[in-house]
């Protein structure tokens, strides 16, 4: 399966069929190097979240979040990441903060099916703030899902 290309208002996505491939590894590769800055009407800023995983004391960096605003800074956007899984009970700070200091036009949430009640406070927590920040989730929760999350 081959890579496929979307471009919409700057947005760029590539999905790989087989990962194990070193062809679309190669190709995946050569993409990233062509990167090219989105026009300056069409930049963005974007606020991606991780959700806490509030049922374990085990934490990874999210990895994915932290390629994806590398991508979407060499396009030119501006992005924060908030990878609330490295913050303490007594650090959580609600998403609201991040979304009154930075100003963003879109929120990206990654969801995992574990986390998937976090993720859903922080959507709703988004939508209290202003309704009108468009939210994007991603994840594997929402590839398997996304029949549930739309509604």
């Amino acid at each position: 399966m081959g890579g496929i290309l979307n471009d919409i208002e700057g947005w760029s996505y590539k999905s790989y069929g087989d990962a194990q491939n070193e062809e679309n590894i190669i190709v995946k590769s050569k993409d990233l190097r062509r990167i090219k800055k989105v026009d300056v009407s069409k930049r963005k800023r974007i606020l991606l979240l991780n959700p806490k995983l509030r049922t374990t004391d085990f934490q990874v960096p999210h990895n994915g979040l932290a390629i994806l605003a590398v991508i979407l800074k060499n396009r030119g956007h501006e992005v924060l990441v908030a990878d609330y899984a490295f913050m303490y009970e007594e650090q959580d700070t609600d998403v609201s903060f991040f979304i009154k200091m930075f100003n963003p036009d879109v929120v990206g949430i990654s969801i995992y099916t574990a986390n998937i009640n976090e993720a859903n406070e922080m959507i709703l927590r988004v939508h209290e703030f202003d309704p009108n920040i468009p939210i994007m989730v991603g994840g594997p929760h929402a590839l398997l899902y996304f029949d549930l999350l739309q509604k």
